[in-house]
């Protein structure tokens, strides 16, 4: 799921359904985190490799993070994830 497909999920995190409820939340929590290290990484590196895009991301992700701080931890994000997985592809 790339940046742009990462900014649409927000509004799931309401979602009646717990497992994409939690899943969502623990995606953007990871997607929050690498864009962290990315924004840090280009910000060293100086003005040629500012991305506007981080930053409005990183803004939108901090607007809901009360919803997916508990998955930063990495045990939780991870098994999260897996039951999403599980839940969104047990009708293939």
């Amino acid at each position: 799921l790339d940046l742009e497909g990462t900014l649409a999920l927000p509004p799931l995190l309401e979602a009646p359904t717990q497992e994409l409820r939690e899943g969502v939340a623990a995606l953007i929590a990871e997607r929050y985190q690498q864009l962290q290290l990315d924004h840090q990484q280009r910000q060293q590196a100086g003005w040629t490799a500012y991305q506007l895009s981080d930053e409005i991301a990183l803004a939108r992700f901090e607007a809901v993070r009360h919803k997916w701080k508990p998955y930063e931890d990495v045990a939780k994000r991870n098994a999260a994830i897996q039951r999403f997985y599980a839940f969104a592809y047990s009708w293939y």
